[in-house]
């Protein structure tokens, strides 16, 4: 693409839309310039905001980022294209935690096959959360560097192998090593998973053994338990919240002239409070198997995870309208705290539930996630102050 600057043509690169818009940007304003001082006319003190965006979204707004018109640029993909990969990618951040949970149902086989406690025999999943925490902050640096796709296949290719290793092991030094760098591959796909979005949608687009004892439920039946409550608030939550958000932020933006504020996807974030009712529920129904059927204890189970898929998509679509470049390290950070945060979830909540009691266990974790759901309200209402003290640009300025 060529362009004129002071009389002097000169080719325009098309790979960065940010570029693209700041060139754009430079040339009119040097444009205005000129034909101010040919009619004697004093030009705008910022003419660069009289630009008009070229793509807009359903409600007439500028569409954040400007994509470029690069055929490659993913923004211009086909819808159709863009669903593939977006299909993709959620099926392979769900195979995941699928990796790290599928063996707890098999924890008492486990135990009697290698000699080991039911607590011991835990520690794989302990290791796996570890690790899967800990790969992807060396993971999103090779990713900006080389690209997303590479980190993809490699990171399956090595949870794949050591999946299949991991069940031909006879030894628990075998299955431990194993479950590491099952993590390590898995971890590294998850990280990847906010980012790749980002790419590909604008701004207004972008959501064990206690069963065997307690129920004398099989192998089978647990899995089952463990799973089909799980997945069906997980899939509402996740059906939920991504529209949701995309409607409060469009609706801000009505009201607002336009303007996108991160902020008001924040609002969807009161539904994560079924998260402790859910744990609270289940925790009063696995204390009290003599008189509540097990399907108490799974009606908690799918509330809570309801609202937690509602929390993580609504907190994953807050900063990366915030920060969007740095989306990959944003999802490398929030991996690493929640891998840990579940490793020590996984250490000693059985311990501790077995010293003062499942209830009151239960009840512990709904009051540390109520008291940590306290800085997301102050987030909602001071957010944009905050990011205005620390030289943070505004999303909606951003192309």
């Amino acid at each position: 693409m060529r362009g004129v600057v002071a009389g002097i043509p000169i080719e325009i690169p098309l790979a960065n839309s940010e570029l693209n818009f700041l060139i754009l940007s430079y040339i009119a304003m040097d444009d205005k310039l000129d034909f101010a001082q040919e009619e004697n006319i004093t030009p705008s003190k910022n003419p660069v905001q009289k630009i008009e965006p070229v793509h807009r979204d359903p409600h007439g707004f500028p569409v954040i980022p400007q994509p470029t018109i690069h055929k490659d640029d993913p923004l211009n993909w086909h819808p159709a294209l863009k669903l593939s990969v977006c299909l993709q990618i959620s099926w392979l951040a769900l195979l995941g935690p699928l990796s790290a949970a599928v063996a707890n149902p098999a924890f008492r086989l486990m135990s009697n096959a290698f000699g080991l406690t039911v607590k011991e025999v835990s520690y794989e999943l302990t290791v796996f959360l570890v690790c899967a925490g800990v790969g992807p902050l060396v993971v999103a640096p090779f990713a900006n560097a080389y690209g997303r796709r590479p980190v993809y296949l490699l990171g399956n290719l090595l949870a794949a192998i050591t999946n299949i290793i991991a069940g031909y092991c006879d030894t628990w030094e075998g299955v431990m090593i194993t479950r590491a760098f099952n993590g390590l591959g898995a971890g590294a796909v998850i990280s990847m998973g906010a980012a790749t979005i980002c790419d590909l949608y604008f701004v207004h687009q972008r959501g064990a053994n206690f069963f065997t004892e307690l129920y004398g439920f099989t192998t089978a039946q647990t899995g089952l338990m463990l799973s089909i409550p799980l997945l069906i608030g997980g899939g509402a939550g996740e059906l939920s919240a991504g529209w949701v958000t995309d409607w409060l932020s469009n609706r801000h933006a009505q009201r607002h002239n336009g303007e996108r504020l991160p902020e008001a996807r924040l609002t969807a974030i009161w539904a994560a409070l079924l998260v402790p009712i859910g744990v609270i529920i289940e925790g009063v129904c696995l204390s009290h198997t003599d008189t509540i059927s097990w399907i108490g204890s799974a009606f908690g189970m799918g509330i809570a995870n309801f609202g937690l898929q509602i929390a993580t998509t609504t907190i994953y679509a807050y900063l990366t309208d915030c920060y969007k470049p740095q989306s990959a390290e944003i999802s490398t950070i929030l991996n690493l705290f929640r891998q840990i945060f579940s490793c020590l979830i996984s250490f000693y909540a059985i311990p501790f539930a077995d010293r003062i009691g499942v209830q009151f266990a239960w009840l512990t974790f709904a009051m540390i996630i109520a008291v940590l759901f306290i800085p997301i309200i102050m987030l909602r209402s001071s957010g944009s102050k905050w990011r205005e003290l620390h030289s943070q640009s505004s999303p909606n300025t951003e192309t």
